[in-house]
């Protein structure tokens, strides 16, 4: 039978299920009466001499789920990091080791237990209660991406911004359509090539990620239409260093 202390009072709790005789499942108290722990249901065992061995009273009990927590990965997503999805793990199992994630500008180096990244974080220790792990960025030094106006002109205002290795370009709302071209080639909210996109209100928004980009001259179109049926239309020639 296997057991592990609890380290207070010399307490022990037992992790293998076992039922009684008639097929109900066993809570196990110590002879004071506390509550030491309850397992969960997976095959059917007999009590005998072995509990009594050891000192402890069997107590029936109704069904009761094992106790399971939340282990939340912490990536930094505001600032650019990938997100990782939090795990449910039942009381004293461990946490799986998920898959990288990753972040414009920067090197992923690992997975702690504290928000500054000081104390590495043991998938092998036990999970008993909620516990948030945080992945450890180092920037990548001489990296810097900058993307630059040329020129500009057009029927319509559209503003931009270059933010976490990220091109941003707005244009403004109240138009039933906009198509939005990156270098002549049409970017719409399914487009995975060159990892850029449209959003926003009818697509309004076209972020462009730099790193897929090559240096040098790039050109920004968007063609937008009206509730008349009336095209207006906006170009922008960046240069990316």
């Amino acid at each position: 039978m296997e057991q592990s202390s609890t380290g207070a009072g010399g307490y022990y709790w037992l992790r293998s299920p076992y039922y009684d005789d008639n097929g109900q499942r066993i809570l196990y108290i110590n002879g004071t009466g506390d509550v030491l722990n309850y397992s969960k249901v997976d095959t059917k065992n007999s009590l005998g001499a072995e509990l009594n061995n050891i000192g402890f009273v069997p107590a029936l009990c109704l069904e009761q789920a094992t106790p399971s927590y939340t282990v939340t990965f912490d990536t930094d997503t505001a600032n650019g990091g990938s997100a990782v999805a939090s795990q449910t793990v039942e009381y004293y199992q461990t946490a799986t080791e998920p898959t990288q994630p990753t972040r414009t500008g920067y090197t992923f180096g690992g997975w702690y237990s504290n928000s500054g990244c000081t104390t590495s974080f043991d998938f092998s220790k036990p999970i008993t209660s909620n516990t948030t792990v945080y992945a450890k960025w180092t920037v990548n030094v001489g990296i810097h991406i900058s993307f630059t106006a040329v020129s500009t002109s057009g029927d319509i205002s559209v503003t931009d911004s270059v933010s976490g290795g990220k091109a941003t370009y707005t244009a403004p709302t109240g138009y039933s359509q906009y198509s939005w071209s990156l270098d002549g080639t049409q970017i719409t909210s399914t487009t995975t090539s060159s990892n850029s996109y449209v959003s926003g209100t009818n697509g309004n928004v076209l972020t462009i990620t730099l790193s897929s980009l090559a240096n040098g001259s790039h050109d920004v179109y968007v063609e937008v239409k009206d509730s008349n049926g009336n095209y207006s239309s906006w170009s922008g020639q960046y240069t990316k260093n």
